[in-house]
């Protein structure tokens, strides 16, 4: 494998609870043995899942071969609680330079059927690329489908994103004024001393997760009401969510695989942005709401310097100034460079974020059911992650239980299967 640097990723590695998962149900019967040498096969399929992170002296981070699957396995019982395994994660500091950055966990039942949580750190690749992965692992499993080899090669410049992706104005203005400032500086943050941040942060924010699920005629009756009104069922979905969340702005998630000229189809890594949806209140029907995210979501996706923003940032921003954006922002390392970026520009010193990202739907026989837990990040409130599987659509909410109290988040559930 061609060396790969954390360049566009590295804002997900000194930040807490950069990691995500799906769980699922695949089809068939347990077998151990089996479903080791399934995640074997992904591993050399796959070149990241036999990495770990390295660091150069110079402070560049990279993955690092280890000629052998790093894939962590877990099996676990029938009554095991799978959001606890999952819950556990999050209060410990993922160390990237010991564990691989796939974590599985199995759940046998006494009938022969299992489950399966698939939990990733965000070096490893996006929501969209864990799909693929939980997908290719399914097919497997199920119908003796060999996942193919695929290069890794992950985005390095601007160059690689489309035309008008760079930043410009202000944008561009603020980025340079933190890169300097924080050279001034002239000092970095330790890992050693990041990751007792990180477990002190998790200690003192507690979360917690929550789910709805809504069924085949549920979605059949929505999608049937979204082509009336000329909406997709993503703008429905936005539409109840800035309600139920009496919020103005939505931050999605934009697959830019498309668009990406150094994209393998089927590679991990990072290949989606984040953009910010805001949208003012104002009276009108259900309908008449959705039409009017329709247009701004439209709109903003059409435009390279909006859709692409946050990956240009992050290309553009000093690699040890990412670093410490969280950390500084939120207690435990002095630098007005990183505190400036972490609250003007990241979120992190007001963490009054909504955001959601929405998987799409997909069909596959080897899986009986999924759910997409989102990664929870410092900056935000509360995280929905979107997953529609054979027709069945999964809503799974991430929340700061200080921040939003389980009720307010059940009842923002609630809202969506009403």
């Amino acid at each position: 494998m061609k060396k790969q640097y954390v360049l566009s990723e590295r804002a997900h590695y000194m930040c807490p609870n950069m990691h995500f998962g799906i769980a699922f149900q695949p089809s068939g019967v347990y077998n151990q043995d089996k479903l080791r040498a399934v995640l074997d096969r992904l591993a050399a399929a796959h070149p990241f899942l036999q990495c770990l992170i390295a660091q150069e002296e110079n402070g560049a981070l990279y993955y690092a071969p280890q000629n052998r699957s790093t894939v962590t396995l877990t099996v676990r019982s029938e009554t095991d609680d799978l959001w606890a395994d999952y819950r556990a994660i999050g209060k410990t500091e993922w160390n990237v330079f010991r564990n691989g950055m796939l974590k599985v966990y199995v759940y046998p039942a006494a009938d022969g059927t299992f489950r399966v949580l698939f939990a990733a750190h965000h070096l490893l690749c996006d929501g969209r690329g864990l799909l693929r992965l939980v997908c290719e692992f399914a097919d497997d499993y199920g119908e003796g489908k060999v996942p193919a080899y695929v290069e890794e090669e992950l985005i390095t410049s601007i160059a690689d994103l489309p035309p008008k992706s760079d930043l410009s104005g202000i944008s561009k203005w603020l980025v340079r004024w933190a890169n300097k400032k924080w050279q001034k500086e002239n000092h970095r943050v330790s890992y050693e001393d990041y990751a007792v941040f990180a477990e002190k942060f998790a200690a003192e924010n507690p979360f917690d997760f929550r789910n709805c699920t809504v069924n085949v005629d549920k979605m059949t009756e929505i999608r049937a009401w979204c082509r009336k009104q000329h909406v997709s069922v993503n703008d429905y979905l936005m539409t109840v969510l800035y309600e139920a969340a009496n919020t103005e702005k939505i931050v999605i998630g934009a697959d830019v695989r498309p668009d990406v000229s150094c994209y393998h189809p089927g590679a991990m890594g990072n290949y989606s942005s984040a953009i910010g949806i805001v949208c003012p209140k104002k009276p009108g029907t259900l309908a008449e709401r959705a039409q009017k995210v329709r247009d701004i979501v439209a709109k903003s996706v059409k435009q390279n310097e909006v859709r692409l923003l946050v990956l240009a940032c992050y290309l553009n921003m000093n690699p040890d100034l990412l670093d410490a954006v969280a950390i500084a922002t939120l207690g435990g390392f002095s630098s007005d460079a990183a505190k400036f970026v972490g609250t003007a520009m990241f979120g992190f010193a007001a963490r009054h974020g909504v955001s959601m990202t929405n998987l799409g739907q997909v069909k596959n026989p080897n899986i009986q059911s999924a759910m997409f837990i989102p990664p929870l990040s410092p900056s935000a409130k509360e995280v929905l992650g979107v997953l529609t599987m054979n027709g069945q659509m999964n809503i799974t909410a991430g929340f700061y239980t200080d921040l939003v109290p389980a009720t307010e988040m059940q009842a923002q559930l609630d809202a969506f299967v009403r």
